[in-house]
Order: C-alpha cells, then structure tokens, then sequence
C-alpha cells in the first residue's frame, strides 16, 4: 500500500470511526466531548472526498447543500414562523443562489 492510499484509508475509516463514536460518548459518560468528534470525523471524510474527487466536485455539493437549507429556510421562516424580514432575506440570497447555478454547474473547461 502506498503512503497516498494508507493516509487515504486512515482519513476514510477513522472519519467515519469518530463519527460513530459521538454517538456513544454520552453513554460513556463524555457527554461534553459530544458535537466534537463528530466535526473531526466530517472534517477528515471531507478532506478525503477533495483528495479523491476533487476540490470543485466537494464545493458543488457543497453549493447544492447550502442552496437547498437557504430555500428551506426562506420557507420556514416566511410561512411557518412568519418573520417576514428574514424570510425575504432568505428568498433574495435563494434567487441569487439559484440564478447562478447555470454559471456554477455547466461552465465550459
């Protein structure tokens, strides 16, 4: 195994490991290490998508995931809670979010 693919592989299974564990540390009674392992696991399985897919594939996921909570939010804070202020925030940054998805996802190289 060469040393890309051992730290590749280290990223992946220990990613996906710390993740795992958060789940368990209150039973452990590490109640207050909770949220943190999880956010190191996410942070290494993300540096192991940009070093196998790439930089621009994790940024258009990326994109895609924080288009669809800002039209989600838009909604629930227009319709549900009725904060009329920022659910037309919301919906201004979610049209421009959308508008510039030709320009994100089907730019020429």
């Amino acid at each position: 195994m060469s040393t890309k693919n051992a730290l590749l592989f280290f990223l992946a299974v220990f990613g996906i490991i710390f993740i795992g564990v958060d789940a368990c540390l209150p039973l452990w009674g590490l109640g207050n290490l909770q949220g943190a392992m999880s956010y190191i696991g996410g942070l290494m399985l993300v540096v192991f998508l940009i070093l196998v897919l790439g930089f621009g594939f994790v940024f258009r996921v990326a994109y895609i995931l924080g288009s669809c909570w800002v039209v989600g939010m838009a909604f629930t804070t227009l319709f549900m809670t009725g904060d009329l202020v920022m659910g037309l925030v919301y919906a201004g940054v979610s049209v421009v979010l959308l508008a510039l998805i030709p320009t994100v996802f089907l730019k020429k190289k």
